[in-house]
C-alpha cells in the first residue's frame, strides 16, 4: 500500500499549488496544480493536474522559483 503525506500547500495570486511526498516511489515528491471546474454530472468539483516530479524537495523550491511562482 502506497504512503503518502502533504508536505506543501499553498495559493499564489489565485493559484494553489501542493506538494506531495509518496513514500515507496522512485521520485517521491509531486508538485500539483489545484484548481475547480466542472465534473462528470455538471457540479463543481476539486482537479488536481501533476506538473512535476522530483527526488528532492529542493528541486520542488527550484521549480517554483523557476516558475515564478511564490516569487515577489
Amino acid at each position: 500500500m502506497a504512503k503518502t503525506h502533504q508536505v506543501l500547500s499553498f495559493c499564489d495570486n489565485g493559484k494553489a499549488y501542493r506538494v506531495v511526498k509518496k513514500y515507496d516511489d522512485e521520485r517521491p515528491y509531486k508538485i500539483y496544480h489545484l484548481y475547480n471546474d466542472y465534473g462528470r454530472y455538471g457540479y463543481i468539483t476539486e482537479h488536481r493536474k501533476l506538473m512535476a516530479e522530483y527526488y528532492t524537495m529542493y528541486e520542488c523550491f527550484t521549480w517554483f522559483v523557476h516558475n515564478g511562482i511564490g516569487v515577489a
